[in-house]
């Protein structure tokens, strides 16, 4: 045989072995939801389009302890610290592991860093206040009443601390109690000064998201990429005027203001008059 004949055997074989891969069309989102303690359930929720077939997915960290479900029917699943192996033997399988090494604590300060490769919503605790959240452009959602992130495949960090929940008080007269008193140091003062300040982000993104949730769908798809950006930009800053938004999210000046003034209409967005000038901010809840 020649070499050139060989050659197209080889592939022809090559071509007729990745067939199957090919025709095969396979989607995945992930939800990671934190615990106070740092651990995390992560939810990997696989469709295929071709089953039975066995797939072997990358970890986002450490499992001690993993499941799967296909089409609502518990299968076996093989794992290791970097990767779990399964075959979806339906439409749609739910893949459920736990891990406890993508968060890490420095005092009173937890960072969760994550590197996913597919779009990725992060929950955090309800008690959790966040104050840093790398990379900027995210989604806000709430998932089961708790505010959630959701972000393009990449690299995610987000920074936050843990608000006990208060105790509430006897309505009797205390007693006093003689001896040393608990004195929070400065260190820590400033870090609750600075996550009060920026808590406002979260907040407003869970009334918004709160908010929009309950509007019809289909005002929801309204909604394209632009202006979601000039929405995330004003929860971020606060109040802005039309040419800091300009400034701020690169869009042109026409396509701009014909997108703000949709976004008050609708309800999204409120003016407010300021030294001869217009500000646009998210609207409050009434």
């Amino acid at each position: 045989m020649s070499p050139h004949k060989l050659i197209a055997l080889l592939l022809a074989t090559i071509v007729l072995a990745a067939l199957p891969v090919l025709s095969q069309s396979t989607s995945i989102s992930v939800v990671v939801e934190v615990y106070v303690d740092g651990s995390a359930k992560i939810t990997y929720n696989v469709t295929v389009s071709q089953p039975p077939i066995q797939l072997t997915l990358p970890l986002l960290g450490q499992p001690f302890y993993a499941e799967a479900w296909s089409d609502n029917e518990s299968i076996p699943v093989e794992y290791n610290d970097t990767s779990i192996t399964f075959t979806a033997t339906g439409d749609n399988t739910i893949i459920v592991y736990y891990t406890s090494n993508l968060t890490s604590k420095k005092g009173d300060e937890w960072t969760l860093k994550i590197h996913s490769p597919w779009r990725i919503t992060v929950i955090l605790p309800s008690e959790a206040l966040v104050y840093e959240v790398n990379p900027q452009e995210f989604e806000p959602t709430i998932i089961n009443g708790k505010v959630g992130f959701t972000f393009n495949p990449g690299d995610i960090e987000i920074k936050y601390i843990i608000v006990p929940t208060p105790i509430k008080t006897s309505t009797t007269t205390p007693t006093t109690i003689h001896g040393n008193t608990a004195q929070t140091s400065g260190d820590t003062w400033l870090l609750i000064a600075k996550t009060l300040i920026l808590a406002a982000v979260v907040i407003a993104i869970f009334l918004l998201v709160k908010r929009i949730r309950g509007k019809k769908t289909s005002q929801l798809e309204e909604l394209d990429e632009r202006d979601k950006k000039i929405i995330e930009t004003l929860i971020r800053e606060g109040e802005l005027t039309a040419q800091e938004l300009i400034e701020k999210t690169r869009i042109p000046k026409t396509p701009l203001y014909r997108r703000l003034k949709k976004l008050v209409s609708q309800g999204y967005l409120e003016t407010v008059n300021r030294g001869g000038k217009t500000y646009y901010r998210v609207r409050k809840p009434r």
